[in-house]
């Protein structure tokens, strides 16, 4: 299969998976939406909502706007640095008792911040049952019914359904608002409906209420939106009855921290820290509690959670600000998901590196993560991030699985293919850069290391031999040299007949040097190996085998060849040719092995060399240095006589050649080039050349 075909199959298969799993999230968070209840939300849509409030916490907070003012209150006021001032002022007395409080204390609130000038008075509780000071407060409520919003808590279902049971909401005391509410509208409902996780994010600014009227529907406002009617500030009011999301302006206790309640009726304090009252002009207070016995806790995005008071400080300020959060319609988020599925395809079907599409992946994450934010900060805009984010990395680990599962098997399936004809390191190699070799076998010149081996004598063996003992010699015979090739990382270019042709370098190479240094280790290995079969053979009653081997490393060309039908992975090239005449050499010096000069000079100084002549091999028309390597430890003081017996031998001086090389040859074990020099002097002394040149010619392949 052509890389092509692969890479083409590999990107269907890829653009199926990121289908799939698009499709997959895009059902998921639609169902997600589609389910959220009060009793139930979806563990995706439930861990949506947890990085969107971690965007809210780390990201932009709304402008402040500087009218709005929290006062709070705790039970008590005893024990504060002011004892003294106390015993002079009625409201603090009232102040210091059990609570709860004398409601006269909030009518002087009311008078004393309406004559300061505030534009609004927002009181944070509910009056349900009488109370003692209720009679001040309702005349402060009525003299000031203009500037004061009292909340009432109206029930959820009113709020869901637009109809209601009258007795599930919870309105003030007759006692407190008789006669008030129906001159001058003043209630506005404290309710918040958070999430499905309980966490507050969005406000109502106005619903219906049927319980107000049973004869018709009543436009009831929010806190806050009263709080903007009574300031004249309606046309900031969102007109519609939705949930409008909304940026809080900071932590609990940090956007609009409390001011105690008692401070205005501290006349140092009130003097000091309010100007006498000049503070408080034009400004919206809102007056709740601010003290965890009230229970009037409510869950943010912060950590912490935020007194109800302040929580419709922050409401109101979103209405001043401007400072709400627009939600895109689910449709732009199902687009989303599906683009992020696209954009893994894109990913992969550009970049075919694990690890590149890994890294372009995590990439992608934190690109991601930085433009929701920035959409966050700079646009007001709340986007999804899981279902998408899920979506690209699902589609990215399901395409890097299917890669794996598809590489795996191309392995397996050229590992088989190739471990029949190189060892299984080389393959491992190999399929290490699958693509480099695809590129290698359209053809591609390099640098490679031949080796040929030849049994002698074949041809006469055959025609004596018995015929099954034959084929069971030569299986265990090509066995071993195989495995000889194998263990030294060469490639099994082909068997000729009875040759053996290994290739070093073109598979994979380990560098010239070292791929020469395995050829010849080889050819070692081989004759190491065939030595120890002929004295099995010879025991067992068999004929022995002998082989030449040659080898030279060179330029070729590798590449697939032959027909449509029938192809193998080869080399050519003068180089190849070269090796194949240096195994036809053995036969005329009577040696097992003989390598080129360019394969002798990467080997010296691993090998112990032996030159053997300078040779014009049949076809060539530049003559060839050969060299033989000692198998066993040579006598050195004896080589070094034969090396220079050689060059005096090419000089032309036979003479001295033949009387150095008469003195050794006695004793030289490795082989018969001592003596095959002396005959060759001998004879060149009786029949000196013309032209000498040192070269010998073959006459033979």
């Amino acid at each position: 299969m052509s890389y092509g075909k692969n890479r083409r199959k590999g990107l269907l298969a890829s653009g199926a998976i990121c289908v799939v799993f698009s499709l997959i999230w895009v059902v998921v968070y639609w169902l997600g939406e589609a389910t959220v209840s009060e009793d139930f939300i979806s563990p995706l849509t439930a861990t949506e909502l947890r990085t969107q409030d971690f965007r809210t916490r780390h990201g932009k907070p709304a402008k402040i706007d500087p009218r709005i003012v929290y006062l709070g209150f705790d039970q008590q006021v005893e024990d504060r640095p002011f004892e003294d001032e106390i015993a002079a002022s009625k409201t603090l007395q009232l102040m210091n008792k059990n609570w709860p409080w004398s409601r006269a204390v909030w009518a002087e609130a009311i008078q004393r911040l309406s004559r300061a000038g505030a534009k609004a008075i927002v009181i944070d509780l509910l009056f349900p049952n009488p109370g003692t000071g209720d009679d001040a407060l309702q005349r402060a409520l009525y003299e000031h019914a203009d500037k004061v919003v009292l909340g009432y808590n109206m029930a959820n279902n009113v709020a869901a359904t637009g109809s209601g049971n009258r007795a599930v909401s919870i309105y003030p005391s007759e006692t407190v608002v008789r006669g008030i509410i129906e001159a001058q509208p003043i209630l506005g409902f404290v309710n918040f409906f958070p999430d499905a996780d309980d966490v507050i994010r969005r406000a109502t600014f106005q619903l219906p209420d049927y319980t107000l009227d049973r004869e018709k529907v009543v436009q009831t406002h929010s806190l806050a939106a009263k709080a903007l009617q009574k300031s004249g500030l309606d046309a900031m009011l969102p007109r519609d009855s939705g949930q409008h999301r909304f940026r809080y302006a900071g932590a609990p206790n940090e956007g609009f921290p409390y001011r105690p309640i008692y401070e205005i009726f501290v006349p140092s304090v009130w003097g000091q820290n309010y100007q006498k009252g000049a503070f408080f002009k034009d400004k919206i207070v809102i007056i709740g509690p601010a003290a965890n016995w009230t229970q009037d806790l409510q869950k943010t995005p912060y950590l912490s959670t935020m007194f109800g008071p302040e929580v419709h400080a922050n409401a109101l300020n979103a209405a001043l600000t401007g400072s709400f959060i627009k939600e895109p319609d689910p449709r732009v988020h199902v687009l989303l998901i599906t683009t992020m599925g696209l954009l893994c395809f894109v990913i992969m079907a550009i970049l075919r590196q694990p690890l590149a599409r890994i890294v372009c992946l995590g990439l992608w994450n934190i690109a991601f993560l930085v433009a929701i934010q920035w959409l966050y900060n700079s646009q007001g805009w709340m986007v999804i991030a899981i279902a998408p984010l899920l979506c690209l990395n699902t589609s990215g680990a399901g395409c890097l699985f299917q890669q794996f599962l598809w590489d795996r098997l191309e392995k397996a399936r050229t590992r088989a293919n190739f471990e029949k004809y190189v060892s299984a390191n080389v393959v491992q190699s190999m399929l290490d850069r699958a693509e480099e070799f695809d590129e290698i076998r359209k053809g591609k010149r390099l640098s490679c290391t031949m080796l040929f081996s030849d049994l002698r004598g074949f041809t006469t063996l055959t025609e004596s031999a018995d015929e099954k003992t034959l084929v069971v010699q030569l299986n265990e015979y090509f066995t071993e040299m195989v495995e000889a090739v194998f263990r030294h990382d060469g490639t099994l270019d082909k068997f000729i007949g009875d040759a053996v042709m290994a290739v070093w370098g073109n598979v994979t190479s380990a560098g010239s040097q070292i791929d020469a240094r395995n050829a010849v280790f080889t050819a070692i290995d081989m004759l190491d190996s065939l030595d120890k079969l002929n004295a099995r053979w010879t025991a067992e009653g068999k004929k022995e085998f002998h082989i030449g081997i040659g080898i030279n490393h060179g330029e070729v060309i590798a590449a697939d060849m032959g027909s449509a039908k029938k192809k193998e992975f080869t080399v050519i090239g003068d180089a190849v040719n070269m090796a194949s005449r240096l195994e036809g050499a053995t036969k005329e010096y009577g040696l097992t092995l003989i390598l080129g000069e360019s394969v002798a000079s990467l080997v010296r100084g691993t090998f112990p060399l032996q030159t053997v002549d300078l040779i014009l091999l049949k076809g060539k028309t530049i003559a060839a240095d050969t060299f033989t390597v000692i198998r066993q430890d040579p006598d050195l003081e004896a080589l070094a006589v034969y090396e220079q017996a050689v060059k005096n031998y090419r000089a032309g001086h036979f003479a001295q050649a033949r009387q150095a090389l008469e003195k050794i040859a006695p004793d030289w074990k490795p082989n018969n080039l001592p003596q095959f020099y002396i005959e060759r002097c001998t004879e060149l002394i009786a029949h000196p050349p013309e032209n000498w040149d040192g070269v010998f010619t073959m006459k033979t392949k």
